[in-house]
């Protein structure tokens, strides 16, 4: 098996590092406070919480629903009636009254395989449903649990974009309401997560502790990847990891890719090796990057491919930046900026800003 994943988490033994915040998660939960996981996307924030799953052990059942793509409170509450069908009606040979009462409540419909007899979930989405009631309904099956019951959110952000302006509301209240239950939102817009979370008038204010997730450190992925290439028997060398590392910017995904990639390919990678890995990897993606591209105004085309080829930009608006790219006015770029942060494909790091993929950063900076 190639040790070097790019799908889900499977074990401890193909996951690198993040004690301390997977640590700081499990002293959050047997203590009572609630998690905001944070950062930019593909730093393994999904695998950090299967992670976690799997070092609770007994007395802890996790529910994990992912909000991307949920257009309003209805969907999303649907989305949790789902989980828990998924996790506790299945083991069941028939439904208790209080999941059949809250599957009612949530306009979900129960039915049973004429084959197996095991029962079957369907969603009538027409079906409005009273929002408060439903909360308190999956408040209340969850808080009866015997185990210690973990709700994680994935991309919690998503929240933002509920018809109505309640939906931070509504789902603080929830929180409130269920204080048995151990609650973990996770996102990957950060911008968006730190504002409803750390911002004094937001519903959210100061009710969570915030984890920000970054980049492994090289010496931690060195260990990590010289591992698993000695342990079947291959070799990697200091320098080819330090090349894959700076080329990814620390991005756990990518680096997840190249490694995979050699892995496969070679039994002691070297450059060349490595530079056709990296090759590939972009070549694979390039349909997906030209469509983006072809969104784009030729303004918020130039500033996106100038800014890959700075990166990281300390200041968008230089004389000598605007110049060396023929960008034109400064208030051109500012307004094409803005355009690229609120879709995130540009963020603003401690650093400077930066293409946010960064595999859509190598392809950019080759484009011209």
């Amino acid at each position: 098996m190639n040790p070097f994943l790019v799908t889900s988490y499977i074990s401890e033994e193909f996951f690198c590092n993040r004690k301390e915040e997977t640590n700081k998660l499990k002293s959050n939960i047997k203590n009572g406070r609630n998690t905001v996981i944070y950062g930019w996307r593909r730093l393994g924030k999904t695998s950090l919480i299967k992670h976690l799953e799997s070092k609770l052990g007994k007395g802890y059942e996790v529910l994990y629903v992912d909000l991307l793509g949920t257009k309003n409170i209805d969907e999303a509450q649907k989305i949790i009636g789902k989980e828990i069908f998924n996790f506790y009606a299945k083991k069941l040979d028939a439904l208790p009254f209080n999941l059949q009462r809250l599957f009612s409540n949530l306009g979900l419909s129960i039915g049973f395989d004429q084959f197996s007899g095991t029962p079957e979930i369907s969603v009538n989405f027409s079906k409005e449903n009273n929002r408060t009631n439903s909360f308190e309904s999956i408040g209340e099956f969850l808080s009866n649990r015997k185990n210690q019951v973990i709700l994680v959110l994935d991309e919690f952000q998503e929240i933002n974009h509920y018809a109505g302006g309640n939906a931070e509301a509504l789902f603080r209240g929830f929180m409130q309401a269920n204080p048995k239950v151990r609650f973990i939102f996770s996102g990957s817009q950060r911008n968006l997560i730190q504002s409803m979370f750390l911002e004094r008038n937001r519903p959210f204010y100061k009710s969570c502790e915030l984890l920000l997730i970054e980049g492994i450190k090289l010496s931690e992925y060195s260990t990590f990847i010289k591992t698993h290439f000695q342990r079947n028997e291959k070799q990697i060398s200091q320098e080819i990891i330090d090349e894959l590392y700076d080329w990814s910017r620390g991005q756990t995904y990518c680096i997840q890719q190249i490694c995979n990639k050699l892995y496969d390919r070679n039994k002691k990678p070297d450059k060349p090796s490595l530079y056709n890995v990296q090759h590939d990897i972009v070549k694979q993606e390039a349909p997906i990057f030209s469509t983006i591209i072809n969104t784009l105004s030729n303004t918020q085309r130039n500033v996106l491919e100038a800014i890959a080829k700075e990166e990281p930009l300390l200041n968008q608006n230089a004389q000598s930046f605007l110049n060396k790219h023929k960008l034109g006015a400064a208030s051109s770029v500012n307004t094409a900026l803005k355009k690229l942060i609120a879709s995130e494909l540009v963020i603003k790091t401690e650093k400077g800003y930066m293409v946010h993929d960064v595999i859509f950063s190598q392809w950019l900076k080759k484009l011209i």
